[in-house]
């Protein structure tokens, strides 16, 4: 081997240990509220998870949020987009991603309703966004001719949270009637062919498709397997997570068993004790809930812009990570309470992911109140990252004290 391929071998491998820091895996994106002490709008936070210890970048794009709160994030094809939610001010961002540490808006989609929780299409060609006020408002956006069209799922029909399955079905959370309702997005992309609903009613309580005779869960996300076979669904009223199977030809139904119980926040409809906020599949045989738990002395949840509040809370009780073990298309049983996580937020949003999951760590935001200072809660500015095989938890603060809320995690 000649001295000048060695020099050139030694050159490459400066240049690659130059670049080391800008391609470290994975990294963390994280959506705040506006900073509790004025000083700061919402903004977008990085973080190098491959790190040690992880190193923060931000905030970011302030100018983007004035005013406003940064809800929830959905990662774009090739992982170097993303789209970001800007509840107040009506906006869908796009967001390039392609060094990390210098985020930059390519384009804003304008809606006409506040702009919450955000899917993607398994295809990558459509996102759909829905209205965290409580309307049945829902925005088609289609990235590949950057249009935005918005549609109304009918009268009585609320829209809360929404998913996108297999064969095009679209899924959403009605949190005001306790259901799911579906239908298949048509071929030009800007609606629905047809809107049909399930109702999430406890064990055994079923009147019929779409009634039930006892407590019914009042929903606020929806995850789907990576084999878009199993949904499952967080509702905000108890230690139950529904479990939905969706056929080859599209359809929804009741999975096997159809309520999972034991996770924390106890009997749907009794007391007022927790809820699930958010589902992430690390396979599809695996799936982690973020578990809330209500502070002591919690009074009724009051529906506020956004999401739900239980306000005059007093006390400290962390988050729940929760694992739920998939047995197949639509079937699936609660495993643990495994990881106790740092916030103890007394709200909960309609449908932005607090988590996410990427092979053996996961990131979990705050889903935090953000009309008052939570001074019964000192990590409402950090998230925590998760090695799932070690078990080892890592609090990352954010770089100013704005609460953490949507995550996702940049391959």
């Amino acid at each position: 081997m000649n001295r000048k391929f060695l020099s050139t071998l030694a050159i490459l491998a400066v240049l690659l240990l130059a670049a080391a820091p800008l391609c470290a895996k994975p990294w963390g994106i994280v959506a705040t509220g506006a900073d509790y002490y004025g000083t700061d709008n919402a903004s977008l936070h990085v973080i190098d998870l491959g790190a040690v210890p992880p190193v923060v970048y931000g905030p970011f794009l302030q100018d983007y949020f004035i005013n406003d709160e940064a809800l929830d994030i959905a990662m774009l094809p090739g992982n170097r987009k993303a789209l970001v939610s800007a509840f107040l001010n009506q906006q869908v961002h796009v967001v390039n991603l392609a060094d990390p540490t210098n985020p930059v808006v390519e384009r804003s989609f304008d809606l006409p309703f506040p702009a919450e929780d955000i899917a993607i299409s398994r295809n990558k060609k459509l996102a759909l966004v829905t209205d965290g006020s409580g309307s049945s408002w829902v925005a088609f956006i289609n990235l590949q001719k950057a249009t935005a069209n918005s549609i109304q799922l009918g009268e009585g029909k609320y829209a809360q949270a929404v998913a996108i399955a297999r064969n095009n079905v679209a899924m959403f959370a009605d949190y005001f009637n306790g259901a799911i309702h579906y239908g298949k997005i048509n071929k030009a992309r800007n609606g629905l062919e047809s809107v049909q609903t399930i109702a999430l009613c406890d064990a055994g309580q079923y009147d019929n498709a779409t009634d039930c005779m006892g407590p019914v869960g009042l929903p606020v996300n929806i995850s789907i397997s990576p084999d878009g076979k199993t949904a499952l669904v967080a509702p905000s009223n108890g230690g139950v997570v529904f479990v939905l199977k969706i056929t080859n030809k599209g359809g929804v139904l009741p999975g096997e068993p159809f309520i999972l119980t034991g996770l924390p926040g106890g009997p749907l409809g009794e007391g007022n004790d927790g809820g699930q906020q958010s589902i992430s599949f690390q396979d599809k045989n695996t799936a982690y809930v973020v578990s809330q738990r209500r502070p002591l002395e919690a009074p009724g949840a009051v529906v506020v812009p956004g999401g739900i509040a239980f306000p005059g809370a007093e006390g400290d009780r962390p988050n729940q990570l929760s694992l739920i073990r998939i047995l197949g298309p639509g079937k699936a049983e609660f495993v643990a309470a495994r990881y106790t996580l740092l916030n103890s937020p007394i709200y909960q949003y309609f449908g932005v992911d607090t988590l996410d999951i990427f092979n053996r760590y996961a990131l979990a935001g705050n889903a935090n109140d953000f009309i008052s200072p939570p001074y019964d809660n000192p990590y409402y500015n950090n998230v925590a990252f998760i090695d799932l095989i070690t078990g080892v938890l890592t609090p990352i603060e954010l770089n100013n004290y704005g609460a953490a809320a949507g995550v996702a995690i940049k391959p």
